[in-house]
């Protein structure tokens, strides 16, 4: 299955594949982030029962702390 993560072409090793399961396998910290398929904002108690679908355009968010 192919999505784009942060503009970038991506192939998915497995499918189906969730939220929880793809920023496990791209080793994105899920602290202090925010994932957007398209331009819906996915609550983190979601991650783990929302499939990634065919052409998704997924944005993944981080959170910058300091001064």
């Amino acid at each position: 299955m192919n999505i784009t993560l942060n503009n970038e072409p991506l192939t998915l090793p497995f499918e189906p594949m969730t939220i929880a399961q793809m920023i496990e396998w791209q080793n994105i910290s899920p602290k202090a982030t925010a994932i957007v398929i398209g331009s819906k904002l996915i609550p983190k108690d979601f991650w783990d029962s929302t499939y990634l679908s065919e052409n998704d355009k997924i944005s993944v968010i981080k959170a910058a702390f300091g001064g």
